[in-house]
């Protein structure tokens, strides 16, 4: 069973991370659907994808600080104002990206943010946009010391463009 799952990954030295999914017909998605398993699993991890709670309505900076401390990998995901389906580069719609980093940086977190742009309609134009609003956000730069990036291409079908970033000193 998946308890019984989560517990072996535990003693062979893994995690085991469930994202805020955006869509309808999901077991685990939004927040409340997070709290309750997080109560039964209390050993998972939380992959916090910025744009994925304003499909459920949950409000992210709410999500982000009640689930701080499982926060173990973030999608950094923006959303069109016109169509909140629709994923746009990071900094440029509706979801509050730069308030969720700071967040982030309040809670000591300290891992790898991927900017995901799933759902765009020009992918690489948005990973492009995402990564120069990362570089002129030198406030962020500042607040999390150097930002080192690079572009993780992945093609294939249901398979999204990616700009990876690891806060810190380290490159992906």
């Amino acid at each position: 069973d998946f308890a019984d799952f989560v517990r072996r990954a535990g003693r062979a030295g893994l995690t085991v991370d469930i994202e805020d999914f955006d869509a309808s017909d999901i077991l685990i998605g939004s927040q409340e659907d997070l709290r309750r398993t997080f109560a039964a699993f209390p050993e998972l991890g939380h992959v916090l994808d910025t744009g994925n709670y304003l499909f459920w309505t949950n409000d992210v900076l709410r999500a982000q600080r009640e689930f701080a401390s499982r926060i173990r990998h973030v999608h950094v995901k923006d959303r069109a104002k016109d169509d909140v389906t629709r994923s746009v580069a990071a900094g440029t719609g509706i979801i509050p990206v730069k308030k969720i980093l700071t967040g982030l940086q309040s809670a000591n977190y300290n891992g790898w943010l991927t900017v995901e742009c799933f759902g765009s309609t020009n992918m690489w134009d948005d990973v492009r946009r995402s990564a120069e609003w990362f570089k002129r956000s030198s406030d962020l730069g500042n607040s999390y010391g150097q930002l080192n990036y690079a572009l993780a291409l992945q093609r294939g079908e249901g398979v999204g463009i990616s700009l990876c970033c690891l806060v810190g000193s380290l490159a992906c």
